[in-house]
């Protein structure tokens, strides 16, 4: 395991050092100082990473796997709002702000209980970097390239995180191999993003129907995960906080089988209302995004609306709810996750500049 450490150590400091290396080559350049300055503080997480990796290395500290958990979703967290930084520079697409909306929420909320949703958070985080790269790549500009590396790299991360929920792997050893493709993604964005200016020039080259076709496809499935991973979020951290307002005995976000919130609360009805709690909040953020929000995101608000009235199902059988209402709202959910899914696909094939 000690060469694991040290090799992990050694990509790291390589990605710390090549970030820095290119940021005082380039910081005086105002076409990307921006970027390469978000890019240097990317170069700090990955430079904290390699130090803790040579520490348990040379064993000066014992490695422990859940202290190298928490600390990597930490710095998949802060990588994550830096890439969004990045990203948003390069497209300037104001939709990918309702993206890192979500991503905070989910935050907020798996961060508030156990220690075994930081999987689970790792797992959205790379969702979200998925989405910006599938952003970058739809827009056929010089940055192509750099989208579809960054996919590679998130999509490959997310696939091995995956494992991690049914404790297959250590998170370690995945984040080496993580760690090789984002070094790779840097050595090509940076070689981009020197070449050409921030808002790259589109090219007219045709691309294949079938590639156009898959890449839409991908972009629905990666949204409606993220989608559905924010929307249990909100369901059982309103179940959670309500728990707390009321000072039940006993409250926490798990996940084992599935995503759920444990409570115990002395009095009756408070049990009701902690029940109500997880079914009405997800339902006023929709409400409220779909009241306010653009066509985007009133699309987005549709899928949410389907996603807690399946989620709710437990919820009405536990306040009282016939089994034909349980079935209703399950019909309900699928209709609303549908009419979503068709409002998406229509309005990207509607707007080509959607992204």
């Amino acid at each position: 395991m000690n060469l694991i450490f040290l090799i992990n150590g050694i990509v790291s400091f390589a990605i710390a050092l090549l970030l820095w290396i290119n940021f005082f080559k380039d910081f005086k350049s105002k076409k990307i100082h921006e970027a390469v300055t978000y890019l240097f503080f990317i170069g700090l997480l990955y430079f904290f990473l390699s130090v803790f990796s040579f520490l348990w290395a040379f064993n000066f500290l014992t490695y422990n796997s859940a202290d190298f958990l928490f600390l990597y979703s930490l710095v998949i967290l802060i990588q994550s709002i830096f890439l969004f930084m990045i990203v948003y520079l390069v497209s300037k697409n104001k939709k990918i702000f309702y993206f890192l909306f979500f991503y905070l929420i989910i935050f907020l909320s798996f961060f508030s209980s156990a220690f075994n949703l930081l999987y689970l958070f790792l797992i959205t985080s790379f969702l979200l970097s998925l989405l910006f790269f599938i952003n970058i790549s739809f827009r056929r500009d010089v940055y192509v390239k750099v989208g579809y590396m960054g996919m590679i790299y998130s999509f490959f991360s997310l696939l091995l995180y995956f494992l991690l929920l049914f404790r297959i792997g250590e998170v370690f050893v995945f984040s080496l191999f993580s760690n090789l493709f984002f070094l790779i993604l840097s050595v090509i964005f940076l070689k981009d993003i020197r070449t050409y200016p921030k808002s790259g020039k589109k090219t007219d080259k045709l691309v294949s129907p079938f590639l156009v076709f898959l890449r839409y496809f991908v972009f629905l499935i990666v949204l409606t995960n993220f989608v559905f991973i924010a929307t249990m979020a909100l369901h059982e951290f309103g179940h959670l906080t309500v728990a707390r307002l009321y000072n039940c005995n006993y409250s926490r976000i798990i996940y084992e089988s599935d995503l759920r919130t444990e409570f115990l609360c002395s009095e009756i009805p408070n049990n009701l209302i902690v029940i109500l709690g997880g079914v009405l909040f997800p339902f006023l953020i929709a409400g409220f995004l779909l009241l306010l929000g653009g066509k985007f995101i009133r699309e987005i608000s549709l899928l949410m609306i389907g996603f807690n009235l399946i989620a709710c199902n437990k919820d009405f059988l536990e306040i009282g709810f016939s089994g034909n209402i349980v079935m209703l709202a399950l019909i309900a959910g699928v209709f609303f996750l549908v009419a979503g899914a068709v409002f998406l696909v229509k309005s990207r094939l509607e707007e080509q500049d959607y992204f």
